[in-house]
């Protein structure tokens, strides 16, 4: 998440690593985030895919979605945050898990 003076708390979502630096493979939105919107989001990304888990892998796409909505939520309700990295997310069967988090304050 990235305050943008005109529009507020911008989410990108990427996979990370190669995906965003070699491929730009990221999708933004402006919080607050619907169901709806954190879905798209996800789904605009070209590796969605991976994220539903390959070769065996169960994710829930119902963790990520909630990550997405409940980071947007945060930075409303919090505005001296000015910027929050998340990086990994690590998914598991059910739940999403924040391995490692930067925030900028004001």
């Amino acid at each position: 998440m990235k305050r943008d003076p005109q529009f507020g708390p911008m989410i990108m979502v990427g996979l990370g690593g190669i995906y965003i630096e070699a491929l730009h493979d990221i999708s933004f939105g402006i919080a607050p985030i619907s169901e709806e919107e954190a879905e798209q989001m996800i789904q605009e990304l070209q590796a969605s895919d991976l994220l539903e888990g390959v070769r065996g892998e169960d994710h829930s796409m119902e963790a990520v979605k909630e990550a997405i909505i409940k980071l947007g939520e945060l930075s409303l309700n919090h505005e001296e945050i000015q910027e929050i990295d998340i990086n990994p997310l690590i998914l598991k069967k059910d739940k999403a898990y924040v391995a490692d988090i930067e925030m900028k304050m004001d």
